[in-house]
């Protein structure tokens, strides 16, 4: 499983994975509108390092963990990404052990303790 865009996005680790398929891309704006298979896992986070700034703006972001209603809400993927955000979450809890989110559970990832379980925000 590639390991660059969580480490570098998020300052996380990916461990343990379970390949669900892929997306076939067919516009791939980012190559050059060459189509593209995007693969996806599902993984249980290893470990969250520090944030990192976003490389592509520079900006150091907030992390937070989320169930994925919300996060199917905050990304604006509609129902068939709620379906697929179930499907995941469906299969990392069966094939990697991953405990089913509660319903619009919000989790921050401290800032100062990243390697340590997150603490439950309650905005």
């Amino acid at each position: 499983m590639g390991r660059a865009v969580p480490l570098e996005e998020a300052g996380a680790v990916p461990g343990a994975s379970v390949y669900l398929g892929y997306l076939h891309d067919h516009d791939a704006l980012v190559h050059g509108g060459t189509p593209v298979a995007r693969v996806r896992y599902a993984a249980r986070p290893a470990r969250l390092g520090p944030p990192r700034p976003d490389p592509a703006t520079g900006r150091e972001w907030r992390r937070f963990l989320v169930d994925p209603a919300t996060a199917v809400d905050l990304l604006g993927w509609g129902r068939d990404g709620l379906r697929e955000a179930h499907t995941v979450q469906r299969r990392a809890h069966e094939v990697l052990g991953v405990p089913i989110a509660g319903d619009r559970s919000i989790v921050e990832v401290p800032r100062d303790r990243a390697s340590t379980r997150p603490r439950e925000t309650h905005d």
